[in-house]
């Protein structure tokens, strides 16, 4: 498998809105919270094989911070995780592109003690895929991400050959389309 990076998404704290935390973070006006003030929460975290990078990088932010996680459940999906934060399981970490999901119950706070904590969004092929319709896309993909930059970051799984670099697609006209 070829693995083409597309983007890093911030991964934020998220928090029962009842939580002490949340509570403090609103009086403050910022939303903002310290990684080590989560020591002996109950984390809710998406399984490893469901985000192994994100799972172990917080384990790791964790530990940096001084203390282990208490994992009060795993989960298969964000969504569940974000639901169950929602009803005040636990406390969790979530890509910020998730942030807009329960947001009256949730409130979502950098964790200004763990900068750079984030999530990768890659696009993944098979190695030589001969598809038109699969090169278009990655190319098309690529291109949105940043062309050049994303099409140097594409790497192979476990040490196989890198894929090529799709070049970059023309850019189109975006002239308004005529009205009959």
């Amino acid at each position: 498998l070829a693995y083409h990076a597309l983007a890093d998404d911030r991964l934020l704290v998220a928090l029962p809105a009842t939580h002490r935390l949340a509570g403090e973070a609103r009086r403050r006006g910022t939303a903002r919270v310290r990684l080590r003030d989560l020591a002996g929460e109950g984390f809710i975290l998406v399984r490893r094989p469901g985000a192994p990078g994100m799972y172990g990088d917080l384990i790791e932010a964790c530990h940096r911070a001084g203390f282990a996680p208490r994992v009060v459940a795993e989960v298969e999906q964000m969504l569940t995780n974000i639901t169950l934060v929602a009803a005040g399981v636990g406390v969790s970490v979530v890509p910020a592109s998730m942030a807009d999901i329960h947001r009256e119950d949730v409130l979502y706070a950098e964790a200004q003690d763990a900068p750079g904590l984030a999530a990768p969004l890659n696009l993944v092929t098979r190695i030589g895929e001969a598809s038109p319709a699969v090169a278009t896309f990655v190319r098309f993909a690529l291109a949105l991400a940043g062309g050049a930059t994303a099409a140097a970051r594409s790497r192979p799984a476990s040490g196989a050959t890198r894929a090529g670099a799709a070049p970059r697609p023309k850019p189109r006209s975006r002239a308004p389309a005529r009205r009959s």
